[in-house]
């Protein structure tokens, strides 16, 4: 009876380690930790260069004064003229973009350099080279504060974008007579506004490029002037600027 009582002892020790690693709940494999999606939100700033084409249509128009007709229509059509101011921009922009879902909001204002002129001068008689209209211009600067609409494809963005624009102008029209002249000198910094899209791409969480164009329109600019001899002849100049900009952008997300 004691064998047999010293022999049940032994089996149910040995068992009871056995059913215990059975029991054992199983080992969980590791999982890797899931990436936060990508999200606009947030201040940056940065840096672009791009290429803007500034057209300015200028115009003359008689007010008032005696003057030959055909001499009127000769210097109105002299001086109805396009011209370009075409050339490369460069500066800085800053803004903040707010994202919910897909969708970004964000501000932006930058101010690019940019400094282009021209100046054209043209004879009103062959026979009289001395008689003639000069026509002179210069823009410098662009400057923005836009709204951004954007809809992100993770680390894309496309956006719309509009707002304010404002430039310096600074413009003299200038006509000489056989014993007489007049002119005027006009300098002005001028607002707009301006209209645009873009497409933005996220290197990582900080580091992003983007390609952008814009129009902006700034009105017109006006002034006259009167003959300093015959001081009832007088004229009306307008200048109309517009100007297209395509740019490419760098921008850090703090």
């Amino acid at each position: 009876m004691r064998k047999f009582l010293f022999a049940a002892s032994a089996l149910v020790c040995l068992s009871v380690p056995a059913m215990a690693a059975d029991l054992a709940p199983a080992a969980i494999e590791p999982t890797s930790p899931v990436a936060a999606p990508f999200s606009w939100t947030g201040f940056y700033a940065g840096v672009n260069a791009g290429y803007a084409m500034i057209k300015s249509e200028e115009g003359w128009r008689h007010t008032s004064g005696g003057d030959d007709p055909d001499a009127i229509a000769l210097r109105q059509s002299l001086t109805n003229h396009s011209y370009d101011l075409d050339g490369f921009l460069g500066g800085a922009q800053i803004g903040y973009n707010w994202q919910q879902g897909h969708f970004v909001v964000g501000a932006e204002a930058d101010a690019d350099f940019y400094q282009k002129s021209f100046s054209k001068t043209r004879s009103l008689l062959p026979d009289f080279p001395s008689n003639s209209v000069t026509q002179t211009g210069k823009a410098t600067g662009l400057y923005t504060a836009r709204v951004r609409l954007g809809y992100a494809f993770d680390q894309t963005l496309i956006y719309a974008t509009g707002g304010w624009a404002g430039t310096q102008l600074d413009f003299r029209d200038s006509s000489v007579y056989p014993g007489s002249f007049q002119g005027v000198s006009k300098s002005e910094f001028k607002s707009g506004w301006t209209i645009g899209a873009g497409v933005e791409q996220a290197i990582n969480d900080h580091w992003s490029v983007k390609l952008e164009y814009l129009y902006a329109d700034f009105g017109s600019t006006k002034s006259s002037s009167c003959n300093n001899f015959a001081t009832d002849l007088c004229y009306s100049y307008k200048h109309d600027v517009t100007t297209n900009v395509v740019r490419l952008g760098v921008n850090y997300k703090f």
